[in-house]
């Protein structure tokens, strides 16, 4: 049975994994840092955060994405939410997606091995109780080699269902 703990390692490596693949695939990544502010007494308190990387190809196409890693080979909007609320983070990749910016979230199910992105608005438009298969994201490929440039040569801000024969399996 796999901790809290083990899958927050796991998607630390996976976030390492995410970087060295937008490298290695040509586009420029940057990690977007948390943002915290001094409250009472010195304590530093989190304010809500961008989506994890902002990243670009050489032709000038700029994404935002939230890097996840699940067990199995779907997640629930509830994992991508607070408590089933709409996150900053959702809201931030929603509105993107309405301004047709590639944003929303790469996930990689290790149970499959498989990564796949996941535009905001086609997370929020299926909305709270949802659960989301790997078949449903853009297929980015395996967890050895994805291709994160196909987050921004595919229109993923598009709220449809996109269809399955294409893809790999």
């Amino acid at each position: 049975m796999t901790t809290a703990h083990d899958n927050r390692d796991q998607g630390k490596l996976f976030e390492i994994l995410f970087v060295q693949m937008c490298q290695y695939s040509g586009l420029k990544v940057e990690q977007n840092h948390i943002k915290a502010r001094r409250a009472w007494k010195g304590k530093l308190i989190a304010l809500e955060s961008n989506l994890d990387f902002t990243i670009a190809n050489r032709e000038g196409r700029v994404g935002f994405v939230d890097a996840k890693s699940f067990e199995g080979s779907s997640f629930a909007y509830s994992n991508i939410t607070d408590g089933g609320r709409r996150t900053h983070q959702l809201q931030q990749a929603d509105e993107n997606n309405q301004w047709n910016i590639p944003s929303g979230f790469v996930i990689f199910f290790r149970g499959c091995g498989k990564v796949c992105f996941y535009s905001g608005g086609y997370i929020e438009d299926r909305g709270p109780g949802q659960r989301f298969n790997w078949v449903e994201g853009i297929y980015l490929g395996t967890w050895d080699k994805f291709n994160p440039n196909l987050i921004l040569e595919e229109p993923p801000f598009i709220r449809v269902t996109l269809s399955t024969p294409s893809r790999q399996a």
